[in-house]
């Protein structure tokens, strides 16, 4: 199990070619706890009073700030399990009708 920023799937959403979402639709994801705006200190190493001033160098800075204009941002879960890691590649959880 591992909770973290990266698994927002605001970003899968946002950015469904990305590496990341493929990475996330590899995993059983599920909600966690979030203060809105987590990941944006990993991204840009400071806070900004005015999110006009931050950087859009990135599709991540980009997407990231976008979101925050329209909504609070979110944090995730994942878990895969060991038996399951045979299947990676194939989006097992999202299309296995057990879960």
């Amino acid at each position: 199990m591992s909770r973290s920023w990266i698994f927002n799937t605001q970003f899968e959403d946002s950015m469904p070619d990305s590496n990341l979402a493929k990475f996330m639709r590899e995993l059983y994801l599920y909600p966690a706890a979030s203060n809105g705006r987590d990941g944006f200190f990993f991204v840009y190493a400071r806070e900004y009073d005015d999110l006009s001033q931050a950087p859009r160098d990135t599709s991540l800075q980009r997407t990231l700030l976008d979101i925050m204009a329209e909504e609070q941002l979110r944090t995730g879960a994942m878990f895969i399990l060991i038996e399951d890691l045979k299947h990676f590649g194939h989006q097992y959880y999202r299309s296995n009708s057990k879960f």
